[in-house]
C-alpha cells in the first residue's frame, strides 16, 4: 500500500496538492450535499449602503469621544481599530477604509478642537455636537448623497457656558457584538 501511494504521488503530484483547494471551492459554492448538510449554503450578503454609512458614523463618533479625552494619534488609531471590531459585518471594510485613512479622520477631529476647547472637553463627559461624523464619512466615500446623517442631537439638551450640548444614547444595531 505504501508503494501504491508513492506511485500515485509520483504520477499525479499536482492533483494531490490541488485536491484540498477543489474541495474548499466546492464547499464555498454551496451546490453540493456536504455544504447543505453542514449548513454552509450560499454567499455572504454585502451590507446595504445605508448600513455602511451608519456604521462609519458610529465608529467615527465614538472614536471622537475617546479622542477628546486623550488626543493623541496613536490612541485614535487604536480606538478606531477597536471600534471596527465591534461591528461584525462592517469590520473588514472598516479596517480597510477607516484605519488606513485615520490621518484624515484625525485632521477633521483636530480642526474641531482648539487648545482652549480641548481642556474644557477633557473634563466634560457629554457629547460635542459641533463634530459631524457624516462629513468625515462622506470624505472617505462611505456615505453618499442619498444617505442621511445620524441625528446625534436627539436626547437631553444640556447647556454649558452658553453652548448647547446633548446627551445621547444612539439606537444600537441588533448585529453589534
Amino acid at each position: 500500500m505504501n508503494n501504491n501511494s508513492n506511485f500515485l504521488l509520483k504520477c499525479f503530484p499536482k492533483f494531490f496538492t490541488i485536491l484540498p483547494l477543489l474541495l474548499l471551492l466546492i464547499l464555498l459554492l454551496g451546490d453540493d450535499p456536504i455544504s447543505i448538510q453542514i449548513g454552509f449554503v450560499g454567499k455572504v450578503d454585502a451590507l446595504p449602503p445605508s448600513e455602511i454609512c451608519d456604521n462609519c458614523q458610529k465608529v467615527i463618533f465614538y472614536a471622537f469621544q475617546h479622542y477628546r479625552q486623550s488626543s493623541t494619534k496613536r490612541l485614535l488609531k487604536h480606538w478606531i481599530k477597536h471600534l471596527c471590531n465591534r461591528y461584525f459585518e462592517y469590520r473588514r471594510r472598516c479596517h480597510s477604509k477607516l484605519v488606513h485613512n485615520f490621518r484624515e479622520i484625525w485632521s477633521d477631529m483636530e480642526s474641531i478642537l482648539d487648545t482652549s476647547q480641548r481642556q474644557r472637553l477633557r473634563h466634560y463627559n457629554e457629547v460635542d455636537t459641533k463634530f459631524k461624523p457624516y462629513k468625515t464619512c462622506e470624505k472617505l466615500k462611505e456615505c453618499g448623497k442619498e444617505q442621511s446623517p445620524i441625528d446625534w442631537t436627539k436626547g437631553k439638551q444640556i447647556s454649558v457656558e452658553n453652548e448647547s450640548w446633548t446627551e445621547i444614547t444612539p439606537k444600537q444595531n441588533s448585529d453589534e457584538v
